[in-house]
């Protein structure tokens, strides 16, 4: 770190009434909650929303729940 930036974080950490460890560690949770929201988020664009609506919008192909489905339940004497 150099002494510049040092100074400048310095000054932050004076102005919000904390100390520059104070200060540093309530930056760095921000920061790091703000990360984690984000990586949590998919971002589409128009065409890339209209595919993805157009998927989930679709019927199904329930020919593999059928056979599921028509076979007794495991927990049921045959």
């Amino acid at each position: 770190m150099t002494s510049a930036q040092r100074d400048l974080i310095g000054r932050a950490a004076d102005l919000s009434g904390s100390t520059v460890t104070g200060y540093a560690v309530t930056r760095l949770v921000e920061e790091a909650r703000k990360e984690i929201e984000q990586s949590k988020r998919i971002a589409l664009d128009a065409d890339e929303w209209d595919a993805f609506t157009a998927i989930i919008d679709s019927p199904a192909d329930d020919s593999a729940w059928r056979g599921l489905l028509d076979r007794p339940a495991p927990w049921t004497a045959a």
